[in-house]
């Protein structure tokens, strides 16, 4: 650390210990207040731009906001635990990891999100002292390179501090990965280094949260290393679970699982917790699992992986199986039917499903390369300007090759530019003070190591060349000159003032400390930040697989990246770029395909509709079993959503707004917001005119209305986005287009109103209207509340005449046998395509009255208490051939809930 850095750094932990104690909101102002206070105090002088820097720094940190965890849960044969346990449990593991984190600089807020949402993991596990067989599945659903391990690893404190013996962590399928991760491990969570100790031994060597004092000192064994070759082995066998607990981290490989499974078999008593990395990759059954009729086949044989995993599972009577993943895709589809009889289940996610909150700080896909705007969901984002269209790589190595190509001799010109890029950026950042920290350009062009050979061998070439004209520096060369233009038309302005001057001081001593490397199976390197964590490695990795997944690369600043992807999983595992990029966002460029960003913009689309399902299924309290998923497929078909043998319960579904209704569920809390909606609709009816109605707190029905008025209204009604479908903004320009084409240009507009409301009234229009009554279904939110229906299926018949209200109705085969329906579907079909429905809910909403149960379980009771009065609205959409249709891929339960019985729906006398 250079005295700059020294300097800096103090001033900053000052200011921050300012800041905390002010207990007032942090703005820019008393950030800058807090550093000039800390300056004085500690009587340390900085430059302007040193101090800008520290500036800089401070405002990342305080910016963070991390939301809340989206949980989907089944608490069938779970016992409630962690509440009651919590107060005589020591936390002595989880607070030491706490402690070193905040030394790390994480925001206290970041801290406390950590610590709710690995309480909320832990206690959705079973109690490892309750008596008897018991087996716990989960699965974790972050984002790319957003902070899983970081998750698991305040879990695996958790789980220690509560009394798991012994926890098994599947690392992926490739040695870098399992040592990488098990370095976190050592740091996280052991507090020694495995790399220069013997397994076992009560370590001298301390790293990580072993020098962090004040938690007294629990030793945790570890039967597996860092090392490149540390992973499980017969030779590391001989520690077992006892007096201190076992963590250890191994590869998802068949041999390493099959030698693990046998040092199971004699510890079935014992609880385990197996967190698995990376859980659509190796981990889900690819092999058929029906018979030759297309039954279920109990005896069929799974992947050698899979079974693996399974098969350990079944050694211990007492199990918990976390899986973490940030491309679930694999794993919504794996099959529901039962248990192997010589495998168990398998790992689907059947207790709980957890969606994590990425902090405001994390760079992911949306914001590298933004979303469209899209009628379905009614979002749309500009990305941040960092990608570059590459388009000059063909004949160097195009697309489809075989491993005896050989790349064209000279570089592409973008290849050229990103390694400059790279260059500066890495300039750039020792200007900043950043010059210890790790600095990392990837370069991924191919999957074929024989050809990442012999680009490596070109990228050194040109390295070398580039590095030997910036130190020789000749008159003659006109190298500076074209960094400075490439700086100025890349970079420059920067907002904290960094200049062309403060960047070519640096160029010299960047040039010379980056390495290039090759990163794949056949190669002796390997990427050992560990080793260079005090001065930072600078380095060009060039790879395939191995770049592809779970791997981190540090202080990624630049890269080149041209490999096309056949599915959505591998194209986000790929993009290392994502995460969080303290102090040096604004230098990141990340040179790819038009095609390929236009695929990323696709993925991140379809990624975010699939959270907000999530967030809506939590709404509606369901649990992982009724995990009815759509994932919307490629509209270019270049892409698969998983690996086709991955997808066995998938099946293609075209969905459109035609004939569809779009229902509010979830509404705002907040008073104004209730109010300027209720606003906008009073306006909406009064300019619609008279209505129909035959008497008082009848039903008020307005027809032939202006479709503009309910555009206007869809426009600047605001509503929760965990209403997903429900997108008002999305709604009105799908009717805009549709009017363009002759569609929905008729409207009929229904106030309903409940004649049974007796004095629960409002008065609407100059309209008494009865208030409709729904049963608020979950307590978890402070700023939403949401019911599982808006209106009756009847509803949606109001506009029609009586003998198609006959037509709609439906004799079908229920679960107590045959039951009258009213077929809202069939209404949407005898609309005709102008025709238009809009149902307007003045509402009361009640949430449940509920007691908690000497088990912990909560009942409800009859009583129940009002809690908000809103207004809700329903957009009945008719049928439409001419409609655009999104063709998406749907599990199994999302099919039988479309195509079977609504249990929502209300008989028909």
């Amino acid at each position: 650390m250079t005295a700059t850095d020294s300097r800096a750094e103090s001033i900053i932990q000052l200011a921050r210990t300012l800041l905390e104690i002010d207990g007032q909101n942090v703005t820019h102002e008393r950030i800058a207040a807090k550093v000039d206070l800390a300056r004085q105090t500690l009587q340390l002088t900085l430059t302007s731009q040193e101090v800008q820097q520290v500036n800089s720094r401070l405002r990342e940190l305080y910016a963070v906001w991390i939301g809340q965890g989206v949980v989907l849960e089944d608490a069938r044969d779970h016992q409630p635990w962690l509440q009651m346990r919590s107060a005589s449990i020591e936390w002595r593991l989880y607070r030491r990891y706490e402690k070193y984190l905040s030394n790390q600089g994480w925001h206290p807020r970041t801290l406390g999100r950590l610590s709710e949402l690995s309480a909320s993991i832990l206690g959705l596990l079973e109690d490892p002292y309750r008596e008897g067989k018991w087996d716990r599945r989960g699965m974790v659903v972050g984002q790319v390179q957003s902070g899983k391990t970081a998750n698991y690893t305040a879990l695996i404190n958790r789980a220690l501090d509560a009394g798991y013996p012994l926890i098994i962590v599947l690392a992926g399928r490739f040695n870098d990965l399992r040592s990488q991760t098990q370095q976190r491990i050592d740091e996280g969570v052991l507090g020694y280094d495995t790399l220069t100790v013997n397994p076992g031994e009560n370590a001298p060597h301390r790293t990580g949260v072993g020098l962090v004092k004040g938690f007294g000192d629990r030793h945790v064994n570890s039967p597996t290393t860092s090392a490149q070759n540390g992973d499980f082995s017969n030779s590391s066998g001989g520690i077992k679970p006892g007096k201190d607990p076992v963590v250890m981290v191994v590869k998802k490989q068949k041999t390493v699982l099959t030698r693990l499974l046998r040092w199971c078999r004699n510890l079935a008593p014992m609880p385990v917790l197996i967190i698995d990395d990376e859980a659509d990759d190796s981990s889900v059954n690819t092999r058929t699992i029906l018979d030759d009729n297309g039954n279920f086949d109990p005896e069929y044989d799974p992947t050698a992986i899979n079974g693996l995993i399974r098969r350990i599972l079944l050694a211990f009577d007492r199990r918990c199986y976390v899986g973490y993943t940030a491309t679930p895709f694999a794993n919504i589809f794996i099959h529901r039917e039962g248990p192997s009889k010589n495998y168990g289940d398998d790992l689907f996610p059947r207790s709980f499903i957890i969606s994590l909150p990425a902090p405001d700080n994390y760079v992911g896909p949306e914001r590298i390369f933004g979303m469209s705007d899209d009628p379905m969901l009614g979002i749309g984002r500009e990305g941040l300007g960092l990608a570059r269209p590459v388009t000059d790589w063909a004949e160097w190595v195009p697309a489809k090759h075989d491993k005896e190509w050989i790349p064209a001799s000279n570089l592409p010109f973008s290849l050229r530019d990103a390694i400059r890029c790279f260059v500066l950026a890495t300039a750039a950042r020792r200007a900043r003070g950043q010059g210890q920290k790790h600095s990392s350009m990837l370069i991924h062009v191919t999957r074929l190591k024989a050809v990442q050979g012999r680009v490596t061998e070109q990228v050194t070439t040109e390295m070398q060349h580039l590095r030997n004209r910036i130190r020789y520096g000749l008159h003659d060369d006109p190298i500076r000159q074209e960094l400075r233009e490439l700086w100025d038309s890349e970079f420059a302005p920067l907002d904290d003032g960094l200049t062309w001057t403060d960047v070519e001081v640096c160029l010299t001593t960047a040039a010379e400390e980056i390495v290039v490397k090759k990163i794949n199976g056949d190669a002796k390197d390997s990427l050992q930040y560990y080793n260079n964590r005090e001065v930072g490695l600078k380095v060009i990795a060039i790879g395939g697989d191995r770049l592809s997944r779970g791997l981190t690369l540090e202080g990624l600043v630049t890269s080149y990246y041209l490999r096309n992807a056949g599915a959505y999983d591998t194209l986000l595992q790929m993009g290392r770029w994502f995460g969080y990029r303290p102090g040096y966002l604004d230098l990141c460029r990340i040179f790819t395909s038009p095609s390929l960003i236009e695929q990323y913009v696709h993925v991140t689309l379809a990624s975010e509709e699939l959270r907000r399902q999530l967030e809506r299924m939590a709404e509606l309290e369901m649990t992982p079993e009724d995990f009815g998923l759509r994932v919307r497929t490629d509209p270019n078909q270049t892409m698969t959503i998983t690996a086709q043998n991955k997808m066995r319960s998938g099946t293609s579904l075209q969905l459109s707004y035609a004939a569809t209704l779009n229902e509010q569920v979830t509404f705002l809390k907040a008073s104004g917001v209730n109010q300027a909606n209720r606003d906008l609709v009073e306006q909406l009816l009064t300019r619609a005119g008279p209505p129909e109605r035959s008497a008082p707190l009848d039903n008020a029905i307005w027809r032939q209305v202006d479709p503009d008025l309910v555009v206007d209204l869809l426009r600047s009604y605001r509503m929760s986005r965990a209403n997903f479908r429900m997108i008002p903004a999305a709604l009105a320009q799908y009717i805009e287009e549709r009017m363009e084409n002759g569609a929905l240009t008729d409207w009929t507009v229904i106030l309903i109103s409940n004649t049974r409301a007796g004095d629960r009234t409002t008065t609407m229009a100059g309209l008494e209207i009865g208030y409709t009554q729904r049963t608020h279904m979950s307590l978890s939110s402070e700023e939403r509340i949401s019911i599982r229906r808006l209106l009756s299926p009847p509803d949606e018949g109001l506009d029609l005449n009586a003998a198609q209200q006959r037509a709609c109705i439906q004799e079908v085969q229920g679960r107590r046998g045959m039951v009258v329906k009213f077929s809202s579907m069939a209404a949407r079909k005898k609309r005709g395509a102008q025709h238009g429905l809009l149902l307007i809910y003045p509402l009361q909403l009640r949430v449940p009255g509920r007691k908690v149960l000497p088990s912990g379980d909560v009942a409800s009771v009859s009583s129940s208490r009002l809690t908000l009065e809103t207004i809700g609205l329903a957009v009945s959409f008719p049928d439409d051939i001419n409609a655009p249709p999104m063709e998406y891929l749907v599990n199994e339960t999302y099919w039988q809930n479309e195509h079977g019985l609504d249990d929502l729906e209300e008989d028909v006398e």
